[in-house]
This record gives C-alpha cells, sequence and structure tokens, in this order.
C-alpha cells in the first residue's frame, strides 16, 4: 500500500531509540532493504518516483513530518511517529520475543519474527488483522554458512548433534543460571 505512484520521492524513516549496536545494526538493515525494494519498485513503475529510507543519524529527523511512512522499532519511536502525524506506521518486532514494552494499538500494521509472537502482539493492542509474521531480520552483512555439515565439522560438533546459539549478551543481561535452565528445557 505504501508503494502507490507518486512523482515525488516515497519517504520512508526508519526510527529506533535505542542505541545498543544490535539495535543499530538492524534499524540500518531495515533502511537498506526498504531503500533496495522501494528503488526497485520505481524502476519497475516509472510514475512511482524515487525512494528515500534512512535511519538514525541520517536526514530522517529533518523529514519526519514529510514521511509517507515510518517503521518503528520501540514504543518511544511509535509514539514519536504518531506526533509527527505519519500517515502509515509499522512496528516491528525483529527477533524472536516480545521486547515491546508498550501499547501496540498505534502501529497501523505490526512486524513479528514468529507466528508464536502473534498473540502476545495482539495482547499488546494490535489488531490481529494487522500482524504480520516477517521472519527476524539480521543485521546488513549476515550471511548463511554456504555448507552447513562443513562449518559443523570445522568447529567439532557432529552431524546429529543438536545446536543452540546464545549470544554473549543474553548471558550478561539473563544470567549464566537463566540460560542454562532455558538450554536444559532443549538438551534432548
Amino acid at each position: 500500500a505504501i508503494m502507490q505512484s507518486r512523482k515525488r520521492a516515497l519517504r520512508i524513516v526508519v526510527l529506533n531509540a535505542r542505541s545498543d549496536l544490535a539495535s543499530r545494526e538492524i534499524t540500518d538493515a531495515i533502511a537498506h532493504a526498504l531503500a533496495t525494494a522501494v528503488r526497485a519498485h520505481a524502476e519497475l513503475d516509472d510514475d512511482s518516483g524515487t525512494a528515500e529510507a534512512t535511519a538514525p543519524g541520517t536526514p530522517a529527523e529533518a523529514f519526519l513530518d514529510q514521511a509517507d511512512a515510518a517503521v518503528v522499532l520501540d514504543p518511544a519511536s511509535l509514539a514519536r511517529a504518531r506526533e509527527a502525524e505519519v500517515p502509515f506506521v509499522a512496528a516491528v518486532l525483529p527477533a524472536f520475543d516480545l521486547a515491546w514494552a508498550g501499547s501496540l494499538a498505534d502501529a497501523d500494521s505490526v512486524l513479528v519474527a514468529h507466528e508464536l509472537l502473534v498473540a502476545g502482539v495482539v495482547q499488546r493492542g494490535a489488531s490481529a488483522e494487522r500482524v504480520r509474521v516477517a521472519g527476524p531480520i539480521p543485521p546488513i552483512g549476515y550471511c548463511p554458512v554456504p555448507d552447513r555439515a562443513l562449518a559443523r565439522q570445522r568447529a567439532g560438533i557432529s552431524g546429529d548433534d543438536p545446536l543452540v546459539l546464545v549470544p554473549a549478551g543474553v548471558l550478561e543481561q539473563a544470567g549464566v543460571d537463566d540460560v542454562l535452565a532455558q538450554l536444559a528445557r532443549v538438551a534432548g
């Protein structure tokens, strides 16, 4: 719906009030993907104009009040986009958790990483019709290993052994005991 024919630039702002490295990487990945997708659409439709998708640290703040759409990654950014009267605001939960402290009732669309998150998002005020499963969002440059069996062999993991990756930051945030308790649930 955002990519309708227009004679001017389509402006999509990506907002994220969090400043940690992981959040910035996800924000940059979303802005890059949107800019690429809208440019590709513009090439297919000569009337669509040009595309601009920006993230914090770029001119996004300067044209927030002129944005056609905003992609927000936290409650503060959702409130900011609504205050600026952005016509379409999509909230994105890019990981496999419900890391959203506030209500989602003001979002026009909510994108989640997995279908198991839909019920929790609806409990936070999102309209069920406006929730879509988009999958997790990796940072720019993420590339799956082309030969998983070889990568497992190099890491000393047999082909049949289950593997669970735990980001180091989770160990710091949740604590080793909580992480081990969760890992025990998938010990088989």
